[in-house]
């Protein structure tokens, strides 16, 4: 059972989804979150700079690949470009202009953030439950992206795409964060924007709560999530009737 928030009203609940919650209360001890497209507003920026580090190799860029893109690890990504440009496509040239352009930018403009992030981090500490990121992003980026952001400090721990041997949707980055913090995979909530995403958390035994960013979910990831919601504050709002009394 799960609870889906169509888009422009709240979450809706029937009489089975209150008796899951009311049989599920505490026993939430830890959130993980996703970084890009989840807290932080970068993916339309990040297919900017795909678009021109392509475009910079005389290649066309593709919306098709660069939505599949979208959560997976940096060895899933280079596998799924060389399917599309070819085995002697040199993904990680590409990548790393890619994440100049990216570094560019957000030390001009700043890193935008996402609606109801501080409001999400403000309830979580006000519930008394441990916050953790599991990106796919390398740990040198995810720092100072969320450094610029102002919130890195909001977290107990952190994993990172360059820390694990396979990316999502692998479920190993959610086992290691949920492992670092001392916490069972049963008791963590994964909040998560991606497909790809979902498909690990869902993987790791976890309680997966999809905030679509740029794809929506399919058929498979409704099947797979534990709600849908619009943004991170009606996020934060779910979360709290599952821990409070």
């Amino acid at each position: 059972m799960r609870v889906i928030a169509k888009e422009g009203k709240g979450l809706i609940m029937d009489a089975k989804m209150n008796e899951k919650i009311a049989n599920e209360k505490k026993i939430i001890k830890l959130v993980i979150f996703d970084m890009d497209g989840l807290m932080i507003d970068t993916e339309p920026i990040s297919k900017e700079y795909w678009k021109q580090a392509l475009e910079f190799r005389g290649l066309d860029f593709r919306e098709d690949v660069f939505l599949q893109m979208i959560g997976l690890g940096v060895d899933n990504c280079a596998a799924l470009m060389r399917k599309h440009y070819g085995e002697d496509f040199d993904f990680e040239a590409s990548h790393a202009k890619r994440a100049i352009y990216m570094k560019e930018y957000i030390e001009t403009h700043g890193v935008p953030i996402k609606k109801g992030l501080i409001y999400m981090l403000n309830r979580l500490d006000e519930l008394g439950l441990k916050k953790c990121i599991a990106t796919s992003t390398e740990r040198s980026s995810m720092e100072k992206k969320l450094t610029h952001a102002g919130i890195l400090h909001r977290f107990d721990g952190s994993v990172t795409g360059d820390e694990v041997q396979e990316g999502k949707p692998n479920p190993e980055i959610f086992l290691k964060a949920a492992k670092q913090i001392g916490i069972l995979p049963e008791h963590c909530i994964v909040l998560e924007d991606s497909i790809n995403g979902i498909a690990g958390a869902y993987a790791a035994g976890m309680h997966p709560i999809m905030v679509p960013d740029l794809v929506p979910p399919n058929a498979e990831t409704l099947a797979r999530i534990y709600a849908k919601c619009n943004d991170l504050e009606e996020a934060a709002e779910l979360i709290a009737t599952m821990v409070q009394n």
